[in-house]
């Protein structure tokens, strides 16, 4: 088949890839999720969003003992391609609880959603969860692109983060952000530093748009760059890449520069003083970046490319600062904490071990992941404990529904009754995206009324029903629920 060249060889950060992403988000919405396959599970779960509670936890626990906190102000955590909003509500929840459970002082906290797309922000606004946080002030949203250098304004209360406004530190969490923004490609041939290029084909002729994302194929090529001490206009930045020539020697490595904006804009912003919170696809150790090939161009309606936490860490450490990386890094998805503005962070660093490193993201996801595919019979137990592993993980609940129905016969009064409050468990971290979501109520309704609990049962398929709208399943459900109360 013939290919059909769409860009010529290109400097890599400067790729019409770029152009793209940005464009299939903005056309996309709410639906590069629900339809187009963009990824979101690892990074929005519930056990996700319970640890990355207790690190941001541990982060204010720091500031409030070098008083660094003035109660008086608000203090900004800002999620960066907030995405369909899931990973807000759930680690609202669990940092709410948590402070109210804890001998933290009244804390004056304000999460901010961002997109570059307006639709999303417009779902947010529109979002029944999310509706209490934005009304008590807990909440509010922005658009963000990464590269702006103006300050972030606050759609809800129409103000802006910027140095002049902001008196406390801030947190800033970027899941499935840093890979999907600009980076450039390096590699050093007998110690010269040559300039990685991308040229783009596809199979498919057509308008050059979103839709062609998915059929988009590349190759690299370099060109030498005589001046290496002065790439960048930022010294850092120079003193950074200079030391892949010994780090990546011979070898192609990618170098986030639209992170490094990001850190740059919010190093202005917040003074200085932030805690970071990312995970992505990465490589975290010399090592990794040795064995990585040229660039992987990963399609997923949108697309990403690994990113180098390796020089995202060196980074924090070189602005007198912390990079924690884990300690076991699987580069299908690498998780770090940063914080810049101190070095003496116990409690932060603490947090992180705990909850982000003893046992990482990653490690949940390949843990479920692993038991589908090799367990087929789990028992009831075994299932509900996997689910409260996972701070009552929708998810799990969902893909463990039929083998859970079929072990109902022979449950135990005991079991069913904490089968009865598992599902209120998983039904508080539930947040729909479609109206499809409504089936997965409905299911849990099923199993409330095969274990005679015909009351519950009732009231969760007419949950469904404010997810799905009235359908003729759930009305008939309904019906048999009123039988048999009646009888």
């Amino acid at each position: 088949m013939t290919e059909h060249l769409i860009e010529a060889p290109t400097k890599f950060s400067q790729s019409l890839l770029w152009k793209l992403q940005r464009d299939a988000y903005c056309q996309f919405g709410i639906d590069a999720w629900n339809q187009y396959g963009v990824p979101s599970y690892i990074t929005s779960n519930s056990f996700i969003a319970k640890n990355y509670a207790q690190v941001v936890l541990g982060y204010l626990r720091d500031c409030l003992s070098k008083e660094s906190i003035d109660l008086t102000h608000p203090i900004y955590i800002v999620d960066l391609g907030a995405g369909t909003g899931r990973l807000a509500y759930l680690f609202l929840k669990e940092l709410h609880a948590s402070i109210a459970s804890s001998s933290l002082p009244k804390l004056n906290l304000c999460y901010v959603m961002t997109d570059i797309a307006s639709s999303n922000i417009e779902f947010w606004q529109q979002n029944p969860q999310l509706k209490p946080y934005f009304e008590q002030g807990l909440l509010d949203c922005a658009y963000f692109h990464h590269a702006q250098t103006d300050p972030i304004h606050l759609i809800n209360r129409k103000e802006t983060l910027s140095q002049e406004t902001l008196v406390n530190p801030m947190v800033l969490i970027c899941n499935y952000f840093f890979d999907t923004i600009p980076q450039e490609l390096f590699r050093f041939r007998n110690g010269q530093l040559e300039e990685g290029e991308i040229s783009l084909y596809t199979k498919v002729e057509g308008a050059i748009d979103p839709a062609i994302i998915n059929q988009l194929q590349c190759r690299y090529s370099y060109k030498s760059i005589p001046q290496t001490d002065s790439y960048y206009d930022c010294a850092d930045l120079n003193e950074l890449l200079a030391s892949y020539s010994t780090i990546a020697a011979e070898t192609p490595f990618l170098f986030p520069i639209g992170a490094f904006q990001v850190l740059k804009a919010f190093k202005e912003w917040s003074q200085s003083s932030f805690l970071l919170i990312a995970a992505d696809q990465g490589v975290c150790t010399p090592e990794q970046i040795q064995e990585l090939p040229e660039p992987k161009l990963s399609l997923h309606g949108s697309f990403s490319f690994s990113v180098n936490y390796h020089s995202l860490a060196a980074w924090f450490q070189q602005q007198n600062g912390v990079g924690c990386l884990t300690s076991f890094p699987d580069r299908a998805f690498v998780v770090m904490a940063g914080v810049l503005g101190a070095q003496d962070v116990p409690e932060t660093a603490l947090a992180f071990r705990t909850h982000l490193d003893s046992f990482e993201p990653m490690d949940y996801f390949k843990l479920i992941s692993l038991l589908q595919d090799e367990w087929r019979k789990p028992s009831l137990d075994f299932m509900l404990l996997l689910i409260k592993l996972g701070n009552w993980d929708s998810n799990v609940m969902n893909d463990f529904f039929e083998r859970m129905r079929k072990t109902l016969p022979g449950a135990t009064e005991n079991q069913k009754r904490l089968l009865c409050a598992t599902i209120d468990k998983v039904w508080e971290n539930f947040y729909p995206t479609e109206p499809a979501a409504g089936s997965f109520v409905l299911n849990l309704g099923v199993l409330l009324f095969e274990m005679d609990f015909f009351s519950e049962a009732r009231s969760y398929f007419k949950r469904s029903m404010d997810i799905t709208g009235v359908n003729t399943t759930a009305i008939e459900n309904i019906a048999a629920c009123n039988h048999k109360l009646r009888n």
